[in-house]
Formats: structure tokens, sequence, C-alpha cells
């Protein structure tokens, strides 16, 4: 039953109803009963709304945070594996760049070198050629004139006929071939090109011979410097992808290559000995490879067989070779 006054001029209250003193959103209790719903709320689930929203912030904002530190890690270590690829292909450039420079000077040298003693064989063979050409006419008319005599005298047999036809035949093949050699050696002086003074001044083979030795000393007086600057630019082909100021080189700074430059006395040694040259020979370790196989050499002052041994003793001969190379 209703107490106190009564509320019949209200709509908006039962007479049943009963309205909580305390406001709707006064903090819950743990355990207590909701006044407005009557439900009762469990332990855990009791937390207000705005405290649960700040939570959920902060778990965020960790988050996030997590998130951009881990992809800025990830960013890092990419660029830190492409700058050391790429410094790794500019080593690599660098050092082939050099060493391709040295390798290409020192095939220069080796190929002037080859191509200065072919011209040195070359220049007594082409000496020879004129007299030998001129010679072989000679010849070949002296027998040519022999045969016709022979002809004409009458020759029984046919197969000896038909044998100094063409015998005949071919001296004249070959003396077509042969007197415009001689014209041409009659009206060019073959001097010119293979005698070192020559009445115009310098053979032209030894003018050749002379360019090409200064062309292998200015190579390996500065092969150190330009194998230095072929290769910072073959490494700067790759620095110049990454970022800041980088620059390649070859160690050391200036590379050395020894080198000897000959003499033409150095062919004495090979030619009339079948050894190395002075400079390089060694009775043990660099004998060559004629003395090393026929063993040409004396034993001068020594017993072992097959190299010479120094000394003022008697001559004994040691090796299948019998060149002395004298004490």
């Amino acid at each position: 039953m209703n107490t106190g006054a009564p509320m019949s001029n209200c709509p908006k209250h039962h007479p049943d109803r009963v309205v909580p003193t305390a406001p709707i959103h006064a903090k819950r209790q743990l355990g207590q009963r909701d006044p407005v719903s009557g439900r009762h709320h469990p332990v855990g689930m009791v937390l207000s709304r705005s405290r649960e929203r700040g939570i959920v912030l902060m778990l965020t904002i960790l988050a996030v945070i997590l998130l951009a530190g881990m992809v800025m890690f990830v960013i890092n270590i990419g660029r830190q594996s492409t700058r050391r690829i790429q410094a790794q292909h500019s080593a690599d450039a660098t050092a082939i760049a050099g060493a391709g420079w040295i390798a290409r000077s020192l095939n220069t040298v080796a190929m002037n070198n080859v191509n200065m003693v072919r011209m040195l064989s070359l220049i007594n063979v082409l000496d020879g050629i004129p007299d030998a050409v001129r010679l072989t006419i000679r010849e070949h008319e002296f027998t040519l004139d022999a045969l016709d005599a022979a002809v004409a005298a009458g020759i029984s047999d046919p197969w000896v006929s038909n044998q100094v036809l063409d015998m005949q035949q071919e001296l004249n093949d070959e003396l077509n071939i042969l007197r415009p050699l001689d014209n041409y050696f009659n009206s060019n002086d073959i001097s010119r090109q293979t005698f070192y003074n020559a009445q115009g001044g310098r053979g032209e083979f030894y003018r050749a011979m002379e360019a090409m030795f200064e062309t292998n000393v200015a190579t390996m007086e500065k092969l150190g410097e330009f194998a230095q600057l072929n290769a910072s630019r073959g490494g700067k082909v790759n620095l110049d992808r990454m970022e800041g100021r980088s620059t390649a080189l070859i160690v050391p700074l200036k590379p050395v290559i020894p080198y000897v430059i000959g003499e033409f006395d150095d062919f004495q040694r090979p030619v009339l000995q079948g050894i190395l040259p002075d400079r390089v020979d060694d009775k043990q370790f660099n004998r060559g490879p004629f003395d090393t196989i026929f063993g040409w050499r004396y034993n001068i002052g020594g017993q072992q067989p097959g190299y010479w041994v120094g000394g003022t003793g008697p001559t004994n001969s040691g090796g299948q070779g019998n060149v002395p190379i004298g004490a």
C-alpha cells in the first residue's frame, strides 16, 4: 500500500515505483545491485566507461609506437644491406678495373716485344729477297736455255720429251711471278726499310721498332697512375648510386710492376748458347727450356752435370750439349 500524499496529479509516477535518492551516474560498488535496473554486476565488470576508454587509448599509442619502431628498424636494415651490397660491388668493380688496365698494358708491351722480334727476323729476310729473286731468275733462264737446246736437238724418248715440256712450262710460270718482283726491287730501295742507317736516315723497320719501344717505356712508367685512375672510374659507377660523397681506390695508391729494359746483347746468350740472359738466368731454378731439356752447359770448376757452377778449373762436359758459356 502507498504511504504519504497521493501522487495522482503526476502522470509520470507510478504508485508502486520507488525513485532512488542517489544519482544514476553514481559510482557502482563491487558486487552492488544497479538501483535502476536491479541487475547485480559481477566483479570485473564495474569499471567506469571513461576509465576503459583511457586504457584503450594508451594501448593504441603503445602499439603505434611499437609498429613505427619496427617499420623504421626494417627500413634501416634494408638500407644498410643495400649500401653494403653497393659498396661490395664498387670494391669488385674497382679491383677489376685496375687489374684490367694492368693486364691490357702488359699485353700491349708483350705484343710490341713480339712484333719487334718479328721485324728483326724479317729484316734479314727482306735484305736477302732482292738477291734471291735475281739469282733465281738467272738460274731459271739458264735452265730454260739448256732445255730449249735439248728440245732443238731432238729427244727420242716420248716420256722424257713430255717431262721436259712440263718443266719448261713450270719454269716459265715461275719467271712470270719473279720478274715483277725483280722490277719492284730494282725500282724501290729495300735498304730504306731494312738498314739501320739508310741513305735517307733511319730505316722504316727500325723507326717502327723505336716507336714501339717508346710506347712500352711510357706504358710501364705510367702504369700505376693509369691503373689507379681506371680503377677509380670503375668504382665510381657504383658509388654514384649511394648517398653522400664517396670514392674508390686500390691499394697501393700507385701500383708498381717491376720491369727491365732489355738490350740487343740480351739475344746473344739465347741465340748462341741456348740459355737465358744473364740477369734472369739461374743455374738451378730458371735455366730456360733448351738448357733444361738438352743441358747446354759446361761444368766450369765443378762436377755436377747439366749446369754451370763457376770457377776456373778444367772444363768438363756436363749434359748433352757442348756449348761453353765461360766462367
